[in-house]
């Protein structure tokens, strides 16, 4: 939602082959203007998968060209190039489209993967983090001119050139294949108050032994791995991933009869994964993610996973313990997804079942999964106090070029007093905001003596 007020959704068309915009002037309310043309281009199958981000009155937006698996054709000789969109009037036009990033070109890269890519913006600076996914670098895309310009960072450096599954994964050179440790592709991106970029992916390892015959052995980690612009080298957050809950030392999952861990599939994915990100006004950073569950069973063979999530008070350097959201044991959560801007709550929403897995995956490869056939899902919203995770409620002072503000009791449901210091002027107007830009409420020729003003706030939510 723009802060001019009006909705957008950005969605693949398969029936078009175009990514379609639907928008409407008011948020929440009308009829939905459905545009097949601004975000049209000359890929098989269209574009696919578009993240969004939004800052002000201006959407951000990164996509993928079709790959060969999904029915697409090579783009600019990439099997899956991502390209990326502008709109900075909430929408109505879009002044960039079809924009390739640096370097990312048929020369360095074969191909990109869906979903494999975030995008976020705070003020004027747009950060995109795409690779990852078994065959590709990690890679950050920064611009601190709303777009008009990136540069680019090796975030992680893929241990092979162009892997294919003709790549043996044979590191030391002893004839015997090598796990390598890759990033899982499922990324969460974020660009804090001071315009630094975090980015936070799931680790795992894979193993390549035969070339040419497009299988993989995959092992599981368990860590989120972290990466700041202060970091040369991401590193695991030591107290996030699936959890010991019995506290024995040893993580205990369900046996596949093999001495295997029976997961329901996500392809390539590993313990933990799956991150997403959000921020306060006070600068702490939140992070959900969907982990294993220790000693749990969906009652078909496999383990559950569910979302937990956690705050960070110092830039990422500590995380808070962990909160389940799934409040039901025998229900598996996962895509957690957080609402980018908190205040005094987290807002989230989640999938759940009751199998664990994704029906289009099942074992072996290629097979479905019964369980989760025809069975019903849920899109579930969740609010967390950020008390909960040892976060302070309130907002913080305001700076601005004519002097500091400062609110207090915050917060409050009664009598709101306005320190305005060094503050001259003796009427005022003051608006708030929600935690999307729209003001709810606003106090005109609001009085100030001493430096100070009281709202009334009785009533209000």
């Amino acid at each position: 939602i723009p802060s001019n007020g009006s909705e957008n959704v950005i969605a693949h068309n398969t029936t078009s082959l175009v990514m379609q915009q639907s928008s409407r002037p008011t948020a929440g309310t009308g009829a939905w203007d459905e545009n097949l043309s601004a975000l049209a281009n000359s890929a098989q199958i269209g574009n696919l998968w578009s993240k969004t981000a939004v800052n002000g009155n201006t959407i951000h937006l990164i996509s993928l060209t079709g790959p060969v698996g999904n029915g697409g054709a090579l783009y600019n000789g990439l099997d899956g190039e991502p390209l990326y969109y502008r709109s900075t009037d909430g929408g109505a036009t879009w002044d960039k489209t079809n924009v390739e990033l640096p370097d990312i070109n048929a020369e360095n890269y074969i191909g990109f993967a869906g979903d494999a890519y975030q995008i976020d913006a705070n003020g004027n600076t747009v950060a995109i983090v795409v690779g990852g996914s078994i065959a590709n670098d990690v890679l950050l895309y920064k611009s601190t001119d709303n777009g008009e310009n990136w540069t680019k960072t090796v975030v992680y450096k893929h241990p092979y050139f162009k892997f294919t599954d003709d790549t043996i994964t044979d590191t030391n050179g002893d004839g015997v294949a090598d796990s390598i440790r890759i990033a899982d592709g499922a990324f969460a991106i974020l660009v804090d108050n001071s315009g630094m970029v975090h980015i936070w992916w799931g680790d795992m390892f894979i193993l390549n032994d035969v070339a040419g015959d497009a299988a993989y052995s995959y092992y599981y980690t368990n860590a989120i791995m972290q990466w700041d612009e202060t970091m040369t080298e991401a590193t695991p957050i030591e107290n996030l991933g699936a959890l010991d809950l019995d506290g024995d030392g040893v993580l205990s999952f369900m046996d596949d009869g093999s001495g295997g861990i029976a997961l329901g599939t996500f392809p390539f994915k590993g313990l933990a994964s799956y991150p997403s990100a959000a921020i306060d006004a006070n600068g702490n950073i939140y992070l959900s993610y969907t982990a294993a569950v220790e000693n749990s069973s969906d009652g078909d063979g496999k383990s559950l996973r569910h979302v937990y999530v956690s705050a960070s008070k110092d830039n990422g350097a500590s995380w808070a313990d962990p909160i389940d959201v799934v409040t039901d044991e025998f229900s598996e959560g996962a895509y957690g997804s957080l609402a980018r801007t908190v205040d005094d709550k987290v807002r989230m929403i989640y999938q759940r079942d009751f199998c664990a897995g994704i029906s289009t995956t099942g074992t072996p490869p290629g097979s479905t999964d019964p369980c989760n056939v025809g069975e019903e899902n849920e899109i579930v919203y969740v609010e967390i106090p950020v008390s909960d995770l040892g976060v302070d409620v309130g907002v913080p002072t305001v700076n601005s070029a004519k002097g500091t503000i400062s609110l207090y009791p915050n917060p409050t449901t009664g009598l709101l007093t306005v320190d305005f210091k060094n503050v001259t002027q003796k009427e005022v107007t003051v608006s708030v905001t929600n935690s999307i830009g729209q003001v709810v409420k606003e106090f005109q020729h609001v009085k100030v003596e001493n430096n100070k003003s009281q709202l009334d706030f009785t009533g209000f939510e």
